[in-house]
C-alpha cells in the first residue's frame, strides 16, 4: 500500500505549497527498501553444511517498519533482562497526559523530557520514603523508561512505561558495585498510586503554566523555547492523529472511522483498577509486577514495552481498498476495528515518525 500511495500523498500535497521535514521523507524511502535483496545483503554460509542464507538490509528506522521493529524488541528485551534489570521485583509504572499535552510533546522533545523527569523524581521520591518507613536512609532506585508514540488505533498517542526496580541501592566505598539496601519495598497502594498522581498533574501543570502553554491569557506556544517552528503538514497529521481525527483529503475534520456496537452514550463507563488512577486527563497505572526469580516474565514485559508501533498482522483490506486495522481487544463501547483510506493512513503513519536523535528509551 505504502508503495502504490506515497508518491501519491507527497504529489498532492507539495502542489498546495505544503512540506515535510526532510527526515519524513527518507523514513519512508527507506521503509520501501527494506528487507529487498536487490538493495544489498549478507551472504551466510556453513562452515560445515555449505547451506547458504541471504540476509537483506534492513532500513534500521524507528517509525513504523514492524520488521525493524520487531527486532528492535527482542533484542532491547534480551538487553534489558541479561544486562541491565538486576534479580529483584520490577514493576511498571504507564502514564498518560491528557490530549493537548501529547501533541505538544510529540512536537517538543524537550518539553517531553521535563514531564518525565517530573514523574520520575515523584516515583524515587515514593520509594526512598518507602525504604525510610523501613529503616534504610538515603540511597537510589533505577528506572527504564520507553516512551511509546502510539496508542492502538495508529494514533499518535505519547506516554510512558517505566520500569522500575523496587529496591534501593547505595554506593558502599572500597565495592565494585552499589549494595542492595532493601530488597523488597511493599508494593503500592491504590491510594499511594492516587496520591502521586495528583503530586505529577500538580507539578507538570506548574511547568506548563511557566511555560506559557496553559493559563488564563496564554496560547498554543508549544514550539517556542523547546523545538523550531513545525512544518505545517507535520503539524496537521500529528494533531489530527492525537485528536483521532482525518487531517487531510476529502475526510478533513471528521473523526476515525470505527467498526463495531457502539452502544448509547455513557453506557459504559470506565473503570479504574487496582494500583490505579485517573485525574484531569492524566493516568496512571502500577499493577504490572515481575517477582525477581520470574526472568522469563520480565523478558515478556521488556517485549511489551519495545513493540512497534503497527502490528502488521493485524492490517487487512477490505472489498472497496480502505485499510482495517483491528484491536487486540474490544473498546468498552464495542469498537473492534478502525478504517482508512490509502491516503489517509499514510497520513497516519507520518504522525508517527519520530524526530531524529532524540532518545525513545
Amino acid at each position: 500500500m505504502v508503495q502504490k500511495e506515497w508518491l501519491t500523498f507527497v504529489s498532492r500535497h507539495t502542489e498546495s505549497g505544503r512540506s515535510l521535514p526532510a527526515h519524513v521523507y527518507r523514513e519512508f524511502e527507506s521503509f520501501l527498501q527494506c528487507g529487498a535483496l536487490a538493495n544489498g545483503f549478507l551472504r551466510l554460509k556453513c562452515d560445515s553444511c555449505a547451506h547458504e542464507k541471504l540476509i537483506a538490509f534492513s532500513c534500521k528506522k524507528r517509525g513504523f517498519c514492524n520488521s525493524c521493529g520487531a527486532r528492535r524488541m527482542s533484542e532491547q528485551a534480551v538487553f534489558l533482562t541479561d544486562w541491565v534489570l538486576p534479580k529483584v521485583r520490577v514493576r511498571q509504572w504507564v502514564l498518560s497526559v491528557p490530549i493537548p499535552m501529547r501533541y505538544w510533546m510529540a512536537r517538543n522533545p524537550k518539553l517531553m523530557g521535563v514531564v518525565l523527569s517530573i514523574f520520575l523524581r515523584v516515583i524515587t521520591g515514593f520509594q526512598r520514603e518507602k525504604a525510610k518507613s523501613l529503616g534504610f536512609k538515603g540511597g537510589e532506585s533505577g528506572f527504564v523508561t520507553l516512551i511509546q508514540r502510539f496508542g492502538g488505533s495508529c494514533n499518535l498517542n505519547v506516554h510512558f512505561h517505566t520500569l522500575a526496580i523496587e529496591a534501593v541501592y547505595r554506593k558502599v566505598a572500597g565495592t565494585e558495585g552499589p549494595k542492595v539496601l532493601s530488597h523488597d519495598l511493599p508494593a503500592p497502594t491504590t491510594d499511594e498510586v492516587k496520591a502521586l498522581l495528583e503530586i505529577v498533574q500538580t507539578r507538570v501543570v506548574r511547568a506548563l503554566k511557566r511555560r506559557g502553554l496553559i493559563g488564563d491569557e496564554s496560547e498554543d506556544n508549544a514550539s517556542g523555547e523547546y523545538g523550531d517552528d513545525t512544518p505545517e503538514l507535520m503539524e496537521l497529521c500529528q494533531g489530527a492523529s492525537v485528536a483521532g481525527r482525518i487531517g487531510l483529503g476529502e475526510n478533513a475534520g471528521q473523526p476515525v472511522r470505527r467498526i463495531g456496537s457502539f452502544g448509547e452514550p455513557g453506557e459504559r463507563a470506565m473503570k479504574v483498577g487496582p494500583r490505579s488512577a485517573i485525574l484531569g486527563g492524566f493516568s496512571l497505572h502500577a499493577k504490572t509486577e515481575v517477582p525477581p526469580d520470574e526472568r522469563e516474565s520480565l523478558e515478556k514485559l521488556c517485549r511489551y514495552i519495545s513493540r512497534p508501533a503497527i502490528a502488521e498482522m493485524r492490517l487487512s483490506e477490505d472489498r472497496n481498498g480502505n485499510i482495517v486495522y483491528r484491536f487486540k481487544k474490544e473498546w468498552s463501547d464495542g469498537t473492534e476495528a478502525v478504517t482508512f483510506t490509502p491516503l489517509e493512513f499514510i497520513e497516519k503513519l507520518v504522525a508517527l515518525i519520530p524526530e531524529p536523535r532524540r532518545h525513545l528509551t
